[in-house]
């Protein structure tokens, strides 16, 4: 068995028959699916028990999170190849031949992605945009992943991955007991050890959920500082590594992220804590200078400022 599809679910009723049907087309067959039922209380479970095929494996838990879910998947997985994905996101057709290609291609790596697109709640599908690759053909190997993911949008995510199960449990799987980051910090562990092919194919679909979406106001925010001690952790395991300034750039980024979801909150004195700390690690960052200029504007001007990016982020959307 090449892969292994690890999905976890919970409450995902209206979803998973489509996430589903978009694996079992894959024309790429050597694979199983390794779906994690993570305690749903809805009728998730009912559809997928309803999907009749062999390569499909349920395993059922309590209610533990997509991390524990994910890792219960990984480790019952028969593939020597873990391919993520979430439960209300999607795939292309040929996603699991690119990733066989890259995996023929560049057999060093550990790591292996493709590009994917944004879809939102209003149906508009925009193409994730990445910069700073180490290489000009449609795929290579993505050496400094730090750099690339401080001046882009994430070049990885859940569902546009896949990783050699033995490199996944050497960086000890995705990070139990958070609901922010778990991804981030194991993209980060992983990206330090191994080598990343990547394709700029756009083969996988992000679906955002209306309270993802840059214009909407924030509703969940970070449970402790879990994820930035790991980050810096890293910075501090080898002073020779090579991509140490590139990684400080990472966290700068991090913690800009922290205070771009205090802001539009209106919870400035947080905006401003981690402001100030992503200008410690990256102070060339204009963004977090404009942030923290807008959040001591009078209320009526930062409402204008939002709404004009909203206004502006529409209209990519339409274009």
């Amino acid at each position: 068995m090449l892969f292994s599809v690890v999905i976890p679910v919970y409450n995902k009723e209206k979803e998973i028959r489509s996430t589903l049907e978009t694996v079992l087309v894959q024309s790429f067959t050597d694979f199983e699916v390794v779906l994690v039922d993570d305690g749903s209380s809805d009728g998730s479970m009912e559809v997928v028990k309803g999907i009749k095929d062999s390569r499909i494996r349920l395993l059922s838990q309590k209610n533990q999170g997509v991390s524990a879910a994910r890792n219960a998947g990984i480790r019952q997985a028969a593939g020597q190849y873990i391919a993520l994905l979430d439960a209300d996101d999607r795939w292309e057709p040929s996603y699991l031949k690119e990733q066989y290609d890259l995996i023929q291609k560049y057999p060093q790596c550990g790591v292996f992605a493709v590009n994917y697109s944004y879809v939102y709640s209003s149906g508009a599908k925009v193409p994730n945009r990445v910069n700073h690759l180490d290489f000009c053909g449609m795929d290579g190997i993505l050496k400094d992943y730090f750099r690339v993911a401080a001046f882009s949008q994430p070049p990885v995510c859940a569902s546009s991955v896949v990783i050699r199960k033995d490199c996944l449990e050497s960086v000890g799987g995705f990070p139990v007991g958070i609901t922010s980051g778990e991804d981030l910090i194991t993209w980060a562990r992983l990206a330090y050890r191994y080598e990343i092919a990547y394709s700029k194919k756009c083969l996988a679909w992000y679906i955002l959920r209306e309270e993802l979406e840059l214009t909407s106001t924030p509703t969940r925010f970070f449970d402790g500082d879990y994820v930035e001690q790991q980050l810096i952790a890293l910075l501090r395991k080898d002073a020779g590594y090579m991509y140490k300034s590139s990684l400080r750039k990472y966290i700068g980024l991090w913690f800009k992220m922290k205070s771009s979801v205090y802001f539009r909150a209106g919870r400035k004195r947080e905006c401003w804590k981690y402001g100030m700390k992503s200008l410690r690690y990256n102070p060339a960052c204009i963004g977090q200078y404009a942030i923290l200029l807008l959040a001591v504007l009078p209320l009526g001007v930062r409402n204008m400022a939002k709404r004009y990016v909203q206004s502006v982020k529409t209209k990519k959307r339409v274009s």
